[in-house]
C-alpha cells in the first residue's frame, strides 16, 4: 500500500472489481448491458472513391488490393445481366490489359468451388468479374435494398441522392 501511495495511486483495478464497479466507477451490469445493445454496422460508399483510382502502371499494388477488398470483399449482389443470381464477392483481381491496367471485382455464386480450376464446366457459371463502376454498385444497392437487415450492411449511395437534389431544384 505504501508504493502505491507514494507513486499517487490509492487503488488498483482489481478493487473496483470486488466492488462491481468498472475503472469509471460505473456499475459493471449497466455497461454490460448496453455493449450488449450496439450492434457493428458496415457502411459502404457505393460509389468510385478517390483512391481507387490509382492504379500504377502494370504492377500489382498491394496496399490498393488491400483497400479494395476491404471494401467490396462479403458484400453481396444481383447480377441484373445474369437473371439477378446472387452473386458475394470474395477478392480483388488486377487485370491487364493494353493501356486499361485495372482491378475488378471477383463475385461468386452459391456452389462455385475454388479447389477447381475457373474454366472448368461445373464451375465457368459460377463466378464472375464485375468493373468498379455504377453496374456494380446498382447491383449490389439493389440487394441490400431488397434484404435491409442483411450481414448489418449499410449502403449510401450518391446517384440516388443527386436525384433527390435535382428534383428539389426543379420545384423551385
Amino acid at each position: 500500500m505504501k508504493t502505491r501511495a507514494t507513486a499517487g495511486k490509492l487503488w488498483e483495478d482489481e478493487d473496483f472489481i470486488t466492488m462491481k464497479m468498472d475503472e469509471y466507477c460505473k456499475d459493471i451490469r449497466e455497461s454490460l448491458e448496453a455493449e450488449a445493445t450496439c450492434i457493428e454496422v458496415r457502411h459502404v460508399r457505393l460509389w468510385h472513391e478517390h483512391w481507387e483510382t490509382h492504379v500504377d502502371g502494370t504492377r500489382e499494388n498491394a496496399n490498393l488490393k488491400e483497400h479494395l477488398e476491404k471494401k467490396y470483399v462479403n458484400l453481396k449482389l444481383y447480377d441484373k445481366d445474369n437473371d439477378d443470381k446472387l452473386f458475394t464477392c470474395r477478392k480483388a483481381c488486377f487485370e491487364k490489359e493494353r493501356g486499361n491496367n485495372r482491378y475488378v471485382i471477383f463475385a461468386v455464386a452459391e456452389g462455385y468451388d475454388p479447389k477447381k480450376d475457373d474454366n472448368k464446366a461445373s464451375n465457368f457459371p459460377l463466378w464472375s468479374p464485375f468493373d468498379l463502376d455504377e453496374a456494380l454498385y446498382d447491383c449490389i444497392h439493389e440487394y441490400y435494398t431488397a434484404n435491409p437487415n442483411e450481414d448489418r450492411v449499410s449502403c449510401m449511395n450518391l446517384l440516388l441522392g443527386w436525384k433527390v437534389i435535382m428534383t428539389m431544384n426543379d420545384e423551385y
